[in-house]
């Protein structure tokens, strides 16, 4: 193959690849501001919804952030929390993962898949990546979110911060 079709080759193959990085892109998007609309809230989602807001001021109190969090499982309230960071001294205790845990607890289960009814997160505030990941290993079928963070927030935080992480984690002992 000559230099000329190797050249051709590449900027081809650059070219296709800039054009899937841009689809990914609008499709992030896309998916985005389908998850965060109105779309499929119900008058039960505002009023769970109001509970995660009352849990959020007692995180207020304790100079925490301003988060509550509901957990529900088939229309009951099964657990609720608020923030405690500053008051437990404890980066972990998000007012999600503290109601998640509080539920798992409750009932007896190391993951919501273990069980077949719906379960329903509400949040006062999106939640950060730490939360987000707790959500998923936990099972949690649906998330309501009260405030939303912007699209660029989203990025920086879950997106670029992950891919900062992974560009500076060194070593392995096993291949």
């Amino acid at each position: 193959m000559t230099n000329h079709k190797k050249t051709k080759l590449l900027n081809y193959v650059g070219f296709m690849s800039f054009l899937i990085l841009i689809g990914l892109f609008l499709s992030a998007l896309s998916l985005y501001q389908i998850s965060h609309s109105s779309i499929g809230v119900t008058d039960s989602d505002k009023y769970f919804m109001k509970i995660a807001y009352e849990e959020a001021v007692l995180a207020s109190k304790s100079e925490d952030a301003i988060v509550g969090a509901v957990l529900v499982v088939d229309g009951k309230i099964i657990a609720k929390a608020h923030n405690e960071v500053k008051l437990r001294k404890d980066y972990r205790d998000h007012a999600e993962m503290l109601a998640i845990n509080e539920a798992l607890n409750i009932l007896n289960i190391s993951n919501f898949g273990q069980i077949k009814k719906d379960v329903t997160l509400y949040t006062t505030y999106e939640p950060c990546p730490m939360c987000e990941g707790f959500i998923v290993a936990t099972k949690v079928n649906r998330v309501v979110v009260g405030k939303r963070k912007s699209f660029i927030t989203l990025l920086k935080q879950n997106f670029i911060g992950h891919i900062l992480y992974r560009l500076n984690e060194r070593g392995c002992l096993t291949r």
